[in-house]
């Protein structure tokens, strides 16, 4: 299993609508995978890829981060429902102000 580490950093840019945008994403990839029955993220990258190209036009790796997101939330709230300890009638949304980057896409220099 790989470690990994949340970090916090100073930016100078208006991150708030790309991380609505990815909002809207993960919610959208976890509304298909529920109607579909689709619990690989592969699958779902597979399914939704073009669609979300052609209506977000962002990089690729968006798309792949919201599909394992919401596979991810998906996954565990099948164990919440199996346990008892959620509604199997009211499917998880994703209300986070957090976005999940690929790690090739990051770069950290000592100073």
């Amino acid at each position: 299993m790989e470690a990994a580490k949340a970090v916090v950093f100073k930016h100078n840019a208006d991150v708030k609508p790309l991380i609505e945008v990815f909002n809207q994403m993960v919610n959208e990839c976890m509304a298909y995978a529920l109607k579909n029955n689709i619990s690989s993220p592969m699958k779902l990258e597979r399914a939704l890829y073009n669609h979300f190209k052609q209506k977000y036009g962002f990089a690729t790796h968006y798309c792949i981060s919201a599909c394992r997101v919401a596979c991810g939330i998906i996954r565990s709230w099948k164990r919440l429902v199996k346990r008892g300890k959620a509604n199997s009638n009211k499917p998880p949304t994703f209300k986070a102000s957090a976005m999940r980057l690929q790690k090739e896409l990051m770069r950290f220099q000592r100073r």
